[in-house]
Formats: structure tokens, sequence, C-alpha cells
């Protein structure tokens, strides 16, 4: 149980990953959404989405002023909203 495996991992440079296409972050252009925009005219308004998880970073600046427990008076103190 104590032997030393050396392990050949493939060199990665951030040159690998495409750049995203009009500015949209990597992972949502590769899921091909901007086609699905395009496509269908769909891009999320009035979606809500339910999290589970203690592991959300709610102040995130992609969902913070859009969560449903957000009160712009009081941006730094969530209240979620119980319907």
């Amino acid at each position: 149980m104590d032997e030393f495996i050396k392990l050949d991992w493939p060199e990665v440079s951030i040159k690998d990953v495409p750049p995203a296409s009009n500015s949209v972050e990597w992972n949502i252009d590769r899921v091909n959404a901007p086609d699905v925009w395009n496509t269908f005219g769909v891009e999320g308004q009035g979606v809500t989405v339910g999290i589970i998880d203690t592991g959300v970073h709610w102040e995130h600046e992609a969902l913070k002023e859009k969560w449903r427990g957000y009160n712009p008076d009081a941006p730094d103190n969530p209240a979620p909203l119980v319907l």
C-alpha cells in the first residue's frame, strides 16, 4: 500500500479552452445555450429556480439581485420569501 505510483497528467492550459461567443461564460457556451436563446427566443425571464443546498453562494453577482429573498433595502441580509 505504500507504493508510489506516478501518473502522467496531460498539460492543460487556458489556451485549451475555446473563447465563448458574445462574452458568454464558457460553460454556458459549452451547452449551446446561445443557440437555444437565438432559435427559440427563450432566455429565462420569469423563471424561478429552487435551491436546496447549503453551499449556494447567494451573494454571487449573477444570483444576488435575482434571488427571491433579495431585499434591496437590506442587500446583505437575505430574507427568503415563503409563498
